[in-house]
């Protein structure tokens, strides 16, 4: 993808309508670039989502990186700030059966370098998902979040998700109780 030389470059980016998967915003006096994460992002990514699973058992792969940016209603982003990859976010549109072809949105794995936080990034993390599901007639966004993640639960808040209107439950694959013959 073509880098931009200039703020004011940036500046027309933002008010250009929807820019597909490439986002630019900036914030403060640094520039944050959203865009589809891609095989050089594979250190970084594990990186993040260890910090975020802390179970040992991430995987990042080259594989999965590729399915995300082939697939037209799966996305795996990354937030760029100074060339250094400081946050990610997946995205999966998903087909319902409720409001006719109008699919909905799942956000998993959102995470921003602790050391980024409170700079915009998560902001502009989800600004990019929401101007995607707006081109895909979604119906609504949710994600989960660890219950133990009260920080992340205020970001959320801040940014218009509601941790009030539904519940989210959870069932990992180690209970599943269906047996394979």
């Amino acid at each position: 993808m073509a880098r931009f030389r200039s703020a004011t470059h940036f500046s027309q980016l933002l008010l250009s309508p929807l820019l597909g998967r490439y986002v630019c915003s900036i914030t403060g006096s640094f520039i944050i670039v959203v865009r589809e994460a891609n095989q050089y992002d594979i250190c970084c990514i594990q990186k993040l989502l260890e910090a975020l699973a802390q179970d040992g058992n991430v995987h990042v792969l080259e594989e999965q990186i590729n399915f995300f940016r082939d697939s037209g209603n799966n996305f795996l982003l990354v937030a760029e700030v100074s060339g250094a990859v400081v946050g990610t976010v997946q995205l999966n549109i998903c087909p319902d059966a409720m409001y006719k072809t109008q699919p909905y949105a799942l956000i998993e794995n959102i995470i921003v370098e602790q050391t980024s936080e409170k700079q915009g990034i998560g902001k502009a993390l989800l600004s990019k998902v929401e101007e995607i599901c707006v081109i895909n007639n979604c119906s609504k966004i949710m994600l989960l979040s660890s219950s133990q993640r009260s920080e992340a639960h205020n970001f959320f808040d801040k940014v218009g998700y509601s941790g009030s209107t539904k519940k989210g439950f959870v069932k990992y694959a180690s209970l599943f109780n269906v047996k394979h013959t």
